[in-house]
Order: structure tokens, then C-alpha cells, then sequence
């Protein structure tokens, strides 16, 4: 432990300016980092235990249940499989949907700003296609979001 706390204090304190190396303090330039560490390596020595537990429950539920038993863990694990899969589309759309949002946003903002040029230059339909397009595509992103959410419920 002791080891790692110096590790990662030689570290934090490489990346420190050198302006500001007299204002931090050793305990104040760990931060959470040492708690973290510590956190982590509690968890690490679990593992173990966690994987015999692991196995000697399946163990027991293929001696008392016998293969059905089985086949109900292999489907939970299959459940799982499948929703965390489902999780990780879910993200993905709900970036498509934020970076819809951010475009649209991006162009009635350009609108705001240039709204004299607009009217000037008799734009306003132009750009109002423009904008209806792309909230209908920030509408299809979010309800495809909304879809995999529930999904994953």
C-alpha cells in the first residue's frame, strides 16, 4: 500500500506546474486517489472468493436440482448476456440523439445570430426546412433511444 500511495504521489506531482508545487501539499496533491486505491485493492482480494462461491453454487444446484438447474443458470447468464448488450446499444443511441440535439441547437443558434441577414435576404424558409429537418431526425434518434430503454427495463 505504501508503495502505491508513493507511486502515485511521484506521478500527481510530475504533472503539477511548477508555479503551483508550494501551494500543494503531499495529502491535498493525493486527493481521493489513495481512498480509490485502497477501495480497489479490497475488492481485488474478494475476487477469489467470489469465483469459488461462484462455482461451488453451481456445483450444489447441479447436485440437488440436477441438469435443469443447470440450464436455468446458463439461461440467466444468457439474460444477462442479452441485456447488457441491450445497455450498451441504448448508450449508443442516446448519443445519436445528443449529438442530433447539438446539431439542431448549433443551427438556431446560427439562426439567432444572423437573423438580420436572414430576413434580409429572405432565408427564413430555407432555414426553416433546415431546422424542421433535423428535429425530425433528433425525434427519430430519441424515440429510438426511448425504445431501448424500455427495452432494457
Amino acid at each position: 500500500f505504501r508503495a502505491t500511495t508513493a507511486t502515485l504521489l511521484q506521478q500527481k506531482a510530475l504533472v503539477v506546474s511548477p508555479g503551483a508545487a508550494e501551494a500543494v501539499s503531499g495529502p491535498g496533491l493525493l486527493g481521493n486517489d489513495v481512498a480509490k486505491c485502497y477501495e480497489y485493492l479490497s475488492w481485488i482480494g474478494q475476487m477469489f472468493m467470489c469465483f469459488f462461491n461462484l462455482g461451488g453454487g453451481f456445483c450444489v444446484v447441479l447436485y440437488s436440482i440436477g441438469y435443469s438447474g443447470v440450464f436455468g443458470i446458463l439461461l440467466q447468464g444468457l439474460i444477462l448476456l442479452v441485456v447488457m448488450r441491450v445497455g450498451s446499444m441504448t448508450k449508443g443511441a442516446e448519443g445519436r440523439a445528443l449529438a442530433s440535439a447539438d446539431e439542431r441547437l448549433g443551427l438556431v443558434t446560427r439562426v439567432i445570430e444572423g437573423v438580420k441577414a436572414i430576413k434580409f435576404s429572405a432565408w427564413e424558409d430555407r432555414f426553416l426546412d433546415a431546422i424542421t429537418e433535423r428535429r425530425a431526425k433528433e425525434c427519430v434518434d430519441i424515440t429510438q433511444y426511448r425504445r431501448l430503454q424500455e427495452l432494457g427495463k
